[in-house]
Formats: C-alpha cells, sequence, structure tokens
C-alpha cells in the first residue's frame, strides 16, 4: 500500500507534463488505440483508485486506533457513505455499527448521520416509506442538535424522493430549503447535488430550456471542485436534456463524457444510467447495434447491485429499442418487468414511461383493449399526480357549500319554532282562564308541531337526496372525463400515424427523385464513357491492324521494327483498358468507414511523392485546426490527397520556387481540407471540364487527365465535393468538403 501511495505521488508530479504534451498536440495522444493514450489513461485511472483505497484504509485504520467512540461512530457513517454504489449490503452494515455505537454513547449527532446512512439502501431498493421514516427522523435530531449539515443532507434526500413519487411541490420545497443550508455552511458538492435535482423536477415537467440552465451550473461548480461522481451524473442529465431538445450530436457527447468520468470514479450507479441514456440515443438514432451493446452491459450491472430502480428504467429502455426496432412482442415483455419493478421501487415516474411503452407495443400487437387499459391506467396515474389535490379541495369545497345551506335552512326553522312556541306561551298566558280556548291553543300547537316535525322530515330527505345526487354526478364527471381522455388519446395516436404517413410518403417521394437523378446522371456517364472508350480504344487497334497487315503483306522485310511498333500500340491499349477498368471500379461497391488520421495520411502521400517534392524544391506548409481523426473512406481519402499533392508538383510554375499549403477547419457542420499552391493556374473557363476524364489544359508534362476524375468521384462517393478556386499565373486552391454526418 506503501508503494501505491508514493506511486501515487509520482503521477501527481508528472500529470502536468503529461497534459502539456495532449495540449502541445501529439498526434499520438489523439489516437485512442495508441500505446501512448492507453499509458496515460491507465497512469490517471491508477491515481482515482490509489486515493480511493487510501481514504478506506484511512478510515479502517482510525477506526482500529482511536479511543474515541464519537470519532469511531463518525468514521463508520462515511464507510457506509463509500460504499453506497459499490455494495450496499456493506453500507448497512457499517450504518447499524455507527448506529449501535451512537446509542450506547447517547451521541444525537452521529445518531442522526447514521440514520441517514441506514436510509440509503432502503431508498435504492425502493423502500420509499421506510426510507422516508429514517429521513425524517434524522431530521428531527439534526434540527435539535442544530447540524446544518445533517438538516441539509436530510431534506436533499426527502426531496429526491417526492421527486421519484411526482409530488414536484414537496420535493422542490426540500430542496429549496437544502439548498439555503448548504449555500450558508458554504458546501458547494452540496449545492451542486441540489442544482442537478431541481433541474430533474424542470426536466419531469418538460421545461427542458429551464432544465439545461440548472444542469449547466450544476456541472460548472463540480468541474471547479472536481467532484467526479457529480459531474458523471450533471453530464448524464445535460445529455438527456438535449437529447428531448432533438440535438442528438451534443447529447452523445455529454453521454460519452460522463462515461469516461463514471468509470474512472468507479460510480457503479452512475454508470448504469448513463448506459441506459447512450442506448436510448443510439436507438433513436437507429444505431441499434451499439444500443443492444449498451443495453446489456447495463442490466448485468443492475442485476448485480439489486437497484430496482435503475433495473426498471432499464428495462424501458429494452422496450424503447424493441418498439424501433419492430419487435412489439418484446417490447411487452421488458414494458411489464418495467411496470413491475417500478411499482416495488415505487418510482411514479418510471412506471408512466413503461406503461406508456407497453401501450404502445400491445396496439401494434393487435391489443387494442389492452392498450387501452394500460393507457386508462397511465392517464389516471397523471392526472393523480397533477390534479388529485386541485379536485379534491373542490369537491370538499363543494361539500361544504351543501351542508351549510343545510344547517341554515334547519336553523331558520329551529327559530321559527321557537317564535311559534313563544306565541303560544303568550295566548296560554293570555287566556289562562278560558277552557276552550287552552284547547284550541293546545290543538293549533299539535298540528302545528306535526306539520314542524313533516317539514323536518322532508328537508332530512331533500339533504339526503341532494348528497346521492352530488355523488353521482361526481361519478359521471369522472366517467365522462375518463372517455374523453381516451377519445382524445386516440384521436392524437390517429393524428400521428396520419402524420408519419404523410411524412414516410414525402420521404419516398424525395428518395424517388433523388434516384431518379442518379439514373439520368449515371446513364449520362455511360454514354460518355462509351464514345471515349471507343475514341480511346480505336487509334491503338488501329495501329495494330496496320501493322498486321504490313506483316502480312512483306513478313520478312523490316520484322523487327514492326514488332517494336506492335509491342508499343499493344502496350498503348494496355493502358486505355486499365484507364477503364479503374473508372469502372468507381461504380462498385464502397469500403467501409473507418477512422482516419489526417496528419498521419498527408505524412504517407508526402513519403510516395518524396523524390518528385525534392527535385521539385517545393516547400510544404501545414495547418490542422480541426481534430486530428475523421470517420470516412480511408483508401479514397489516402488518394485524393495524393492526387492533389501530385497535380500541384506536375503544374508548378519553373519561374518561382513551388510553395504547397495544407490546411483543415471544421465549417458548418462540415470538414474542409484545402491545398492550395502557387503553379500555373487554370483560366477560370476552363473550371466547369476540369474533373473531366481524359481532360487535361497542360501538355508540357505527362500525364492522362484521369487522376481529378477519380478525386472528384471519390469526393462524391463519400456524400461531400471537390472544388477549385484558381487564376491563370497565381495558382490553384483545391478544396475538399466533407459532411460530418459522415464523419
Amino acid at each position: 500500500m506503501y508503494a501505491l501511495v508514493w506511486l501515487s505521488r509520482l503521477i501527481a508530479l508528472v500529470s502536468p507534463a503529461i497534459l502539456r504534451l495532449i495540449s502541445l498536440g501529439i498526434s499520438d495522444l489523439h489516437t485512442r488505440t495508441s500505446p501512448i493514450y492507453k499509458v496515460v489513461f491507465l497512469l490517471f485511472s491508477l491515481n482515482g483508485i490509489v486515493h480511493a483505497q487510501v481514504k478506506l484504509d484511512s478510515l479502517r485504520t482510525l477506526i482500529h486506533s482511536t479511543a474515541a467512540d464519537t470519532t469511531r461512530t463518525l468514521a463508520y457513517c462515511e464507510l457506509a457513505y463509500q460504499f453506497y454504489n459499490k455494495n450496499l449490503d456493506s453500507t448497512a452494515k457499517y450504518a447499524q455499527v455507527a448506529k449501535s455505537l451512537a446509542t450506547k454513547i447517547q451521541f444525537s449527532k452521529g445518531y442522526g448521520r447514521a440514520l441517514r446512512c441506514e436510509a440509503i439502501p432502503f431508498l435504492f431498493k425502493g423502500d420509499h416509506k421506510k426510507a422516508v421514516e429514517l429521513l425524517e427522523q434524522a431530521n428531527a435530531i439534526a434540527e435539535q442538535t442544530n447540524d446544518l449539515k445533517g438538516i441539509g443532507d436530510s431534506k436533499t434526500a426527502l426531496g429526491a424522493i417526492y421527486r421519484n413519487e411526482g409530488d414536484y411541490e414537496k420535493a422542490m420545497g426540500y430542496f429549496s430549503g437544502a439548498l439555503n443550508v448548504k449555500k450558508k455552511i458554504n458546501d458547494l458538492q452540496g449545492v451542486g447535488t441540489l442544482l442537478n435535482n431541481m433541474g430533474v423536477i424542470y426536466f419531469d415537467i418538460h421545461d427542458f430550456e429551464k432544465a439545461l440552465e440548472y444542469y449547466q451550473q450544476a456541472y460548472d461548480l463540480q468541474r471547479k471542485l472536481n467532484d467526479e461522481p457529480g459531474m458523471g451524473r450533471s453530464l448524464t442529465n445535460l445529455g438527456q436534456a438535449h437529447q428531448a431538445l432533438r440535438k442528438f450530436n451534443q447529447a452523445l457527447i455529454d453521454f460519452k463524457k460522463a462515461l469516461q468520468v463514471v468509470e474512472a470514479a468507479g460510480d457503479k450507479r452512475g454508470l448504469t444510467l448513463v448506459y441506459s441514456s447512450l442506448a436510448t440515443i443510439y436507438t433513436e438514432t437507429h444505431k441499434l447495434d451499439s444500443a443492444k451493446e449498451f443495453l446489456v452491459k447495463g442490466e448485468a450491472i443492475c442485476n448485480e447491485l439489486g437497484f430496482k430502480d435503475r433495473l426498471a428504467d432499464h428495462h424501458n429502455s429494452y422496450a424503447f429499442y424493441y418498439l424501433t426496432s419492430t419487435q412489439p412482442a418484446k417490447a411487452v415483455q421488458h414494458a411489464s418487468l418495467a411496470i413491475s419493478l417500478s411499482k416495488q421501487a415505487d418510482n411514479t415516474n418510471i412506471l408512466l414511461k413503461a406503461l406508456d411503452y407497453y401501450s404502445q407495443a400491445a396496439y401494434q400487437l393487435g391489443m387494442y383493449k389492452d392498450a387501452f387499459d394500460h393507457s386508462k391506467y397511465r392517464q389516471k396515474i397523471q392526472d393523480s399526480i397533477v390534479s388529485d389535490k386541485v379536485k379534491r379541495n373542490s369537491m370538499l369545497a363543494d361539500f361544504n357549500l351543501k351542508q351549510e345551506q343545510i344547517k341554515n335552512e334547519l336553523e331558520k326553522n329551529k327559530l321559527e319554532k321557537i317564535a311559534s312556541d313563544e306565541r303560544h306561551r303568550r295566548i296560554i298566558n293570555s287566556f289562562a282562564g278560558v277552557t276552550g280556548t287552552i284547547f284550541v291553543i293546545a290543538l293549533f300547537a299539535f298540528v302545528a308541531f306535526r306539520k314542524f316535525r313533516k317539514q323536518n322530515r322532508l328537508l332530512q330527505k331533500q339533504r339526503h337526496e341532494l348528497t346521492e345526487q352530488y355523488q353521482a354526478i361526481s361519478e359521471q364527471d369522472e366517467e365522462l372525463k375518463e372517455i374523453n381522455e381516451a377519445l382524445k388519446k386516440a384521436n392524437d395516436l390517429i393524428e400521428l400515424q396520419n402524420k408519419e404517413i404523410l411524412e414516410n410518403n414525402q420521404t419516398l417521394q424525395k428518395e424517388v427523385e433523388k434516384r431518379t437523378r442518379e439514373i439520368i446522371d449515371y446513364n449520362q456517364q455511360l454514354e460518355k464513357f462509351a464514345h471515349l472508350s471507343a475514341h480511346n480504344l480505336r487509334a491503338p487497334v488501329a495501329r495494330i491492324l496496320g501493322l498486321s497487315n504490313l506483316l502480312k503483306s512483306s513478313p520478312s522485310e523490316n520484322e523487327n521494327q514492326v514488332l517494336c511498333h506492335l509491342k508499343t500500340a499493344a502496350n498503348e491499349l494496355d493502358v486505355v483498358v486499365k484507364d477503364l477498368n479503374l473508372i469502372l471500379q468507381l461504380q462498385d461497391e464502397q469500403p467501409p468507414l473507418s477512422d482516419v488520421n489526417i496528419e498521419q495520411q498527408v505524412a504517407i502521400a508526402k513519403l510516395k511523392l518524396e523524390q518528385q517534392i525534392s527535385h521539385s524544391g517545393a516547400t510544404l506548409e501545414e495547418h490542422y485546426y480541426a481534430n486530428g481523426n475523421i470517420n470516412t473512406i480511408k483508401p479514397y481519402f489516402q488518394f485524393i490527397i495524393y492526387a492533389l499533392l501530385d497535380n500541384a508538383i506536375k503544374y508548378r510554375d519553373e519561374r518561382r520556387p513551388l510553395q504547397i499549403k495544407i490546411e483543415t477547419k471544421i465549417e458548418d457542420g462540415y470538414f474542409l481540407l484545402s491545398i492550395a499552391d502557387n503553379g500555373l493556374g487554370l483560366d477560370e473557363k476552363h473550371h466547369p471540364k476540369l474533373f473531366d476524364f481524359y481532360t487535361r489544359f497542360h501538355f508540357h508534362v505527362a500525364g492522362k487527365g484521369l487522376g481529378l476524375y477519380i478525386a472528384k468521384s471519390y469526393a462524391d462517393a463519400m456524400k461531400g465535393s471537390l472544388t477549385i478556386e484558381s487564376k491563370e499565373g497565381v495558382g490553384c486552391v483545391f478544396t475538399l468538403r466533407l459532411p460530418l454526418a459522415s464523419a
């Protein structure tokens, strides 16, 4: 271990030098497959591993060397936290030890911290109820002991749980409270985590631009702190936001950066999230082989660690993959697993996505009722999250209003009865001496009392009927709302399908037009090729026939001279046939794409032309502003560079030293390679015919007029272009333009 520590220090000393080499643009370091790159990456990875192992060893040494139980309690808590993204069983074990020690010595602050560590396995395994119970206890203890860090950590974890459950209002409340505390104690790492979580809430409610702002703030802060796990999470979130905004190139860059960071940090949970994200974007961009590779890797880690929420999300990625590859039966299987696991993990967001994928796959399989039921269930959950509180408050207000009306009616009847009794009492007192009058009054009172009872029963019956009517209306409203939502969903689906059909028809029409243009161009090329073939073959064949007849008429005279001419004509015919064969090869199937190092290809071309460059006295100036590599067809790229350099040397101006300038850059989504010279140049009127085969404008040097034609054909085959800017007596600038989409 001491040897590893010293090796770590040595790496820290030489790291700036290595970074300096990279910044100077050494071409070998630009290639991930080069030995130097592998050594550098191994050194940096080893540095991170050594530091992590040293920290664990230091904590274990502290536990066994100190006699203070408070220090040992906090050390066990830190050990529990160190293992949360590697081994949840170890986290639970160390948290229990810390909890027992804190209880033994009545160390409240340590007990609260141990409770937070104990909640971590329950949180990641989907037992939110137990996790919330432990975190609320920890938060209460932290507030009692004025442990600001404990308050911030507890509120952060509680906010994350309620975000997973879809209660964004409560989640944002916890996050805001935690953010104030973290800023107060200058816990910048915690601030970065909270900015990330707040961005996730805006992402969930589809405010992707706002989410992007929070993610970028979190990443900038974590990069300053060199917080690798936080940087990995922020980069993954940035990629998901860019993906949601349909910025796939930027999203892919973010995910690949995130992959490097989480691998170096050994963050397995973060690794599952990056694998799932990469699988989703490769699926969305129809790179299904790459998507399947990351799905398999992510599933293996999820099964190893037992993260139910991550495994559920991974099955969602599988479902999306099989939907895209038109395998709805498999999509249904994985969506079903995602539904089951997301319920166990109590993660509403993942459940909603799983239900959506299941509905789509079931619809494609013709399981319309099943698709409708799952869609209806999803909408019910969505409605309950968004408007459950509003509906409950509205229903309660209506019910309270009815109750108040009934109460007022009863109060009115009560007052009327009191007034009636008072009148009766006065009448009885006034006519106490008259027995008949008393009887009449009593009879009147009895009748009034019965009438009042009847009215009271009638009011109670009306109250009961109103309550039943209100309940029936509420149920009907719910049913109508569900039917309307289902109809709206069906209409949206029909509109989407119609839109897709229209887009497919438009795409097909464009493809037909494109193919028609290609066929016309190809036929024109064939016609021109046939004309030139006949023209170029006619001369050597005619000479061979003439010499053969001459040999027949006078076989003994000048036989050696005739045979020599025959051989020359045959060689000319062979050259023409080879040139024609080379032109025909341009129509064959293209070679595959591969990573091509630009400087390396220029160096190869210079080596092949070394004698010509030396003989001409040419000087080459090279400027590489673009990346060191490009993904293209290597033999085509090689030939174009060679042909352009050879052309510059052949058609140099003998009156001045030859200067050749090679430059690369990225412009408007294209890779540009330009080769400029100060040679003879070419009049502008000849530019349109420069790239035709067997076309030449200078005849003082050897050539066939075929090289630039092949170079132009190769550029077209790579979906690019080859153009010229030239002025007679000044020189030429050839520009190769290739789209980055194929790079």
